[in-house]
Formats: C-alpha cells, structure tokens, sequence
C-alpha cells in the first residue's frame, strides 16, 4: 500500500503528523519540524470543499518538497 506521494507505507518513519491545509499555519508546522530535523508526514482532508483547488496546491507544495503525504 502506498501513500498519497507514492512511497509505501513500510518505508515511512516521520517523526510528526501535521494535517495539511497547505495554508500559512500548515505551511509553518511543516517548516518548523524541518527545521528540527523532524520529519514529517502530512494528512490531507477532502471534505468536497467547494475549491479543489486548496488540495492540489497543498498536494504540489508537499509533492515539490519531497514530503510524504496522505489525501483521505
């Protein structure tokens, strides 16, 4: 089984899970653990929110920082 970023589930170690809006809070969670050598893994909630626009923006930013993910 693999997440959202396409690596398996068995290859994953985060140090910290962040629920991702990819909104400044979210953004700055993530920022912060990487600055503590944390890593993370982010969970992102599809509520069929009238932007999908929000998820795919928050999917490229973690896609492009090489962070593991999850869309539920």
């Amino acid at each position: 089984m693999t997440c959202g970023c396409g690596r398996n589930w068995g290859e994953l170690k985060p140090d910290v899970v962040i629920l991702f809006s990819g909104g400044a809070d979210s953004v700055l969670l993530v920022e912060f653990a990487e600055s503590l050598n944390l890593t993370p893994f982010c969970v992102l909630i599809d509520y069929q929110q009238l932007h999908i626009q929000e998820l795919e923006v928050a999917e490229k930013f973690l896609t492009e920082r090489s962070i593991s993910y999850k869309r539920v």
